[in-house]
Parts: structure tokens; C-alpha cells; sequence
């Protein structure tokens, strides 16, 4: 299984999608969709060939009940960067400076 390295930028905004859904939602739907995030991205490490292209080499991962939520990938030898937890209603590409950065 591959590893899993998170752009510090990608973990805000997981903390803010979590935040944000508690909020709006209740605890109940915060929770749901730290495990369906969790799910989601470990299933990624198996085969993260199986998600398109969506910028360059970075990858999207949807989420499949919370549907306007997603996560943005790259490969990187043998690891799986996330450089972006999104949502549907935010800038497209948000992330894509992120790319830019030199990833060590």
C-alpha cells in the first residue's frame, strides 16, 4: 500500500471541511464525512490509477455521499500527496499553485 503525505495547506482544509459540516450540519455529518473521507482515501492507496486526471498529473477522488466534496491527489514515487480536500461551491482549482511548490 502506498503512503500518504498530506500538503500542509490540504490538512486546513480538511480540519475546515470537518469544522464546517459540524457547524452547518450537526456532529453527526462531521463524523460521517471524516470517515467517508478516510475511506475514500485508503481505498486510493490500492489503486490510485483508478481516478482521472483532472490538472496536469493531479487526480480527484469523489466522495460518494457527500458528492460535492472531493479530494485532490498526486503520485509521488511510491506516495499518495493530497494537496487539496474541496467542495463543488469553491474556486475550481483552488489548488493549483500548490502544485507548483517544490515537494520534498
Amino acid at each position: 500500500m502506498l503512503q500518504l503525505r498530506f500538503d500542509a495547506d490540504a490538512q486546513v482544509d480538511y480540519i475546515n471541511a470537518l469544522d464546517y459540516m459540524r457547524r452547518t450540519e450537526g456532529i453527526e455529518k462531521a463524523v460521517l464525512l471524516d470517515q467517508e473521507l478516510q475511506a475514500r482515501i485508503k481505498l486510493c492507496q490500492s489503486n490510485p490509477h483508478h481516478y482521472k486526471t483532472v490538472l496536469g498529473d493531479a487526480r480527484r477522488i469523489s466522495l460518494k455521499h457527500f458528492y460535492k466534496y472531493y479530494v485532490t491527489f498526486i503520485l509521488l514515487d511510491e506516495c499518495i500527496y493530497i494537496v487539496a480536500i474541496g467542495h463543488a461551491s469553491r474556486r475550481e482549482f483552488f489548488w493549483k499553485n500548490r502544485l507548483r511548490t517544490q515537494i520534498k
